[in-house]
C-alpha cells in the first residue's frame, strides 16, 4: 500500500534509501507468499546488533516518497502484525535524526530544509520523531521526560477540540504499544525506562482516556492495553537485560536442529520443573502484601495451548553443558521472538504473525510480590470502578502465570519465550503439533550470531553465517572463523580480536 508520492529520478541516493527500497520487496514477497525462510530475511533486514552496522553515507535528505514509504511499510507492520518491522520504522526515524546531527561532524553539510517532508509521518511516528528531536536539540530532560513534555504542549495545542484530542490519545497508546514491542534496548536506549518512569507514563494515559470516558475494558483498547502494559512491565526485569543468548543443545538435537530446519516448543506440563505455572496462585493465598483491595479479588486462570522453550542468560559453564549438552547457539539480540513468531493465514483476515511473548524468569516470591504490586499500581491509576479494575486485571494477570520459578533454579538465568495458538491450528503454517511439542520450521538455529567452538555442526553453519554477512552487511565487518561470530570493524580501530571468544582467527568481510 503507498501513497503516490513521485519516486526521485535518483532514488535510492544514500544508503538508507536503499534499505527501505530492499525492505519493500522483501515485506510485499512475504505477504504474497509467506513462509519461515522469507520471514528470516525480513527479520534480518529489520534487525540490528548495534548502531554501528547503519550506514548513513550518500545523499543527505528526507525525501517525501522515502516518507510515504515508511508510512506504507509501518501500514503493512499494524496490518499483518509484523512486530520486527514495526520496530524498525522507529529506528529508522530514529536514524534519520542521527544522521543529521553527524553529517556536520564529518564536514558535509545539511540543508536547512532537511526536515520539512517530516510532517508527513504518520501520527504515532510523528509524535516519536518530535519527542526524539526536541530531546536531542534541548538535552535538559530525560526522554520519558521529554516524550511527557510533548505531550502537555499538544493537549495545549488541542485548545478544546475533540478530534484533534482524539488524535493525540491514540497516537500516544499506539507509539506506546509500537515501542514495548522493541526487542533490542541497546539500540533505543533512551526506552529503557524505570518502573517509576512508566508508572509516569501509564499515569498520563489514565488521564487521557479519562478526558474521553473511555472504559479500558472496551475492545480493541483493552486488548492493546493487556500487551502495552505487559510488554514494557516483562522487558524492564533486571534493568533491561541485554546478556547475550545461549541455546544449549546434545549432539543428536544439534543435527536434527538443522536437517529439519525446525526447533521445538514444549507443553507446560512436561517441562523438567512440576511446579510450572503454580507459584502466582500460591501467592495470592495470603493477600497481605497486596496493596490494593481491589488486587485481592483478583482470579488467576492459566492460558490454554500455550508453547515455550527456554534460552540462558549464563555464559557456558561445564554444568550447563553437561545438563543440556556441549553444543550452543549465540543470540546477541532478541530476534529470537521475531523469529518465532507463527505464521497464520484465516480466510476471514488473511496472514497474520502471532504474537511471542518472552520474559527473563525471577526466581523467588518476594521480587514477584514486588512487581505485582508494579502492576497494579499501573491499573489503578485508570478511572474505571473497582469491579473493572479487577476485569481487566484478570485479562492481564496471565501473562504472568509462567515468568515466576523457585530460587533452586536460578542458576539457568533463563529467558522465556512463549507461543499461544488460536483452536484454529489447521490455519497455521510450517507448524506440526503432537501430544507433547509444537514443533515449527525456524531457520533460528541456521542463523545464530555465534556458535560453541566445537560445535558438531561448526562447517555448515559456518556456510550459512558467512552467506548471511556478505548479503546483509552494509560496512566491513571481522568475521571469526571459530566462533562464526561477526562485528562492524569501527572506524579507527586496529583490534582484529573476537569479541565474544577472544579468537584472532578472523577475517575481514
Amino acid at each position: 500500500m503507498m501513497m503516490k508520492v513521485e519516486k526521485p529520478n535518483d532514488w535510492p541516493a544514500n544508503n538508507r534509501e536503499a534499505r527501505l527500497e530492499n525492505l519493500q520487496d522483501v515485506v510485499e514477497d512475504f505477504i504474497e507468499d509467506p513462509d519461515y525462510k522469507k520471514k528470516e530475511v525480513l527479520v534480518s533486514l529489520t534487525t540490528y546488533n548495534d548502531l554501528n552496522e547503519s550506514n548513513i553515507m550518500g545523499v543527505a535528505r528526507v525525501s517525501e516518497y522515502e516518507i510515504a514509504l515508511i508510512n506504507s511499510l509501518y501500514f503493512y507492520a499494524i496490518r499483518f502484525n509484523i512486530n520486527s518491522l514495526r520496530e524498525y520504522m522507529y529506528i529508522h526515524v530514529y536514524t534519520i535524526i542521527l544522521s543529521y546531527r553527524m553529517l556536520p561532524m564529518m564536514g558535509l553539510g545539511v540543508d536547512n530544509n532537511f526536515f520539512d517532508n517530516m510532517d508527513g509521518l504518520i501520527s504515532q511516528l510523528s509524535l516519536f520523531y518530535i519527542c526524539y528531536f526536541n530531546f536531542r536539540t534541548e538535552k535538559i530532560r530525560k526522554f520519558s521526560d521529554a516524550v511527557l513534555h510533548e505531550m502537555k504542549q499538544g493537549i495545549n495545542y488541542c485548545n478544546d477540540n475533540d478530534d484533534i484530542y482524539d488524535s493525540l490519545v491514540h497516537s500516544y497508546i499506539q507509539m506506546m504499544n509500537d515501542l514495548s514491542f522493541i526487542s533490542n534496548s541497546s539500540i533505543l536506549g533512551i526506552i529503557t525506562f524505570t518502573r517509576d518512569e512508566l508508572k509516569k507514563l501509564f499515569s498520563l494515559m489514565a488521564r487521557l482516556l479519562k478526558k474521553t470516558n473511555t472504559d479500558i475494558n472496551t475492545r480493541p483498547l483493552r486488548g492493546t492495553l493487556c500487551i502495552t502494559i505487559s510488554n514494557w512491565i516483562l522487558k524492564s526485569r533486571h534493568n533491561y537485560n541485554e546478556n547475550y543468548l545461549y541455546k544449549y543443545m546434545d549432539d543428536n538435537a544439534t543435527t536434527s536442529a538443522l536437517n529439519n530446519h525446525e526447533i521445538w516448543m514444549q507443553k507446560l506440563e512436561f517441562l523438567n520443573d512440576k511446579r510450572e505455572g503454580t507459584m502466582v496462585a500460591e501467592i495470592f493465598k495470603d493477600k497481605n502484601w497486596i496493596k490494593f483491595n481491589w488486587a485481592k479479588k483478583i482470579q488467576v486462570n492459566k492460558k490454554d495451548n500455550v508453547f515455550v522453550t527456554s534460552f540462558s542468560m549464563s555464559k557456558p559453564t561445564a554444568a550447563l553443558e553437561k545438563e543440556y549438552g556441549k553444543n550452543y547457539f549465540g543470540y546477541k539480540t532478541d530476534r529470537i521472538g521475531n523469529v518465532l513468531a507463527p505464521i497464520q493465514e484465516k480466510s476471514e483476515v488473511g496472514l497474520i504473525l502471532g504474537n511471542v511473548y518472552f520474559y527473563d524468569i525471577i526466581y523467588g516470591k518476594k521480587e514477584a510480590k514486588k512487581e505485582l504490586n508494579d502492576l497494579f499500581e499501573i491499573i489503578n491509576q485508570f478511572n474505571v470502578s473497582d469491579s473493572k479494575k479487577v476485569d481487566f486485571a484478570n485479562q492481564i494477570i496471565p501473562y504472568w502465570i509462567y515468568s515466576f520459578k523457585d530460587k533452586k533454579w536460578m542458576n539457568e538465568k533463563e529467558r522465556r519465550y512463549e507461543v499461544s495458538l488460536s483452536k484454529d491450528i489447521l490455519t497455521y503454517k510450517n507448524i506440526a503439533i503432537d501430544n507433547r511439542f509444537l514443533k515449527m520450521k525456524s531457520t533460528l538455529f541456521l542463523y545464530p550470531d555465534f556458535i560453541s567452538t566445537n560445535n558438531i555442526e561448526k562447517s555448515k553453519l559456518s556456510l550459512f553465517r558467512l552467506d548471511k554477512v556478505s548479503k546483509i552487511s552494509t560496512k566491513e565487518v571481522l568475521f571469526c572463523n571459530d566462533c562464526l561470530n561477526d562485528n562492524v570493524i569501527v572506524v579507527g580501530s586496529d583490534k582484529k580480536i573476537c569479541n565474544v571468544c577472544g579468537s584472532e582467527n578472523c577475517i575481514i568481510i
